[in-house]
């Protein structure tokens, strides 16, 4: 079995990508990981012909652009070139986080791999009511998230074979 794993983010540098690594580093330690591509990664244990980066700018270097559009263009272009990755390397498995997956998984459909989506918090349509609650309580006057992402999340919820939580409660 072969297993591509992508996160748009450091692995191994905090947040998501710690949990991300060690997810990893199991899959790696089985000798089921073929990739994983992060956008770097810190100090790990896995040999470096199986970690691929993909570089995208920071954000200083483009400073006219919002902060909230310069989050989905980041995870867009991530799961543009993790897509492009997967047409040309392949894989049993596939599994990405929710929000930058959605080329990616629907590629690795195409290929007949078994898909998986990681969402590391309540679903995206609790998060938003949990959140505007939370607005609504301080007297915030600003949408939590775009449509467009939440269409996103949505759509990755539906072309996944599986979705992992981290707990009970994001179940």
């Amino acid at each position: 079995m072969e297993v591509i794993y992508s996160i748009c983010s450091k692995l191994a540098g905090g947040g998501i990508g710690d949990t991300a690594y060690q997810a990893v580093r199991g899959i790696y330690r089985h000798d089921y990981l073929k990739q994983v591509i992060a956008r770097g990664s810190g100090k790990i244990e896995i040999e470096k012909s199986k970690v691929r980066k993909v570089w995208y700018p920071k954000r200083m270097r483009l400073p006219y652009i919002p902060a909230w559009r310069w989050y989905g263009l980041e995870n867009l272009y991530f799961d543009g070139r993790v897509a492009a990755i997967l047409k040309k390397a392949g894989c049993d498995v596939f599994h990405g986080w929710n929000g930058h997956s959605l080329r990616s998984l629907q590629e690795a459909k195409r290929q007949g791999a078994i898909t998986v989506v990681e969402r590391a918090s309540s679903h995206i349509l609790t998060q938003m009511k949990l959140i505007l609650e939370e607005y609504e309580t301080y007297g915030v006057k600003d949408e939590p998230e775009r449509a467009e992402i939440i269409a996103r999340c949505l759509e990755e919820y539906e072309t996944a074979d599986y979705i992992t939580v981290p707990s009970q409660f994001v179940y």
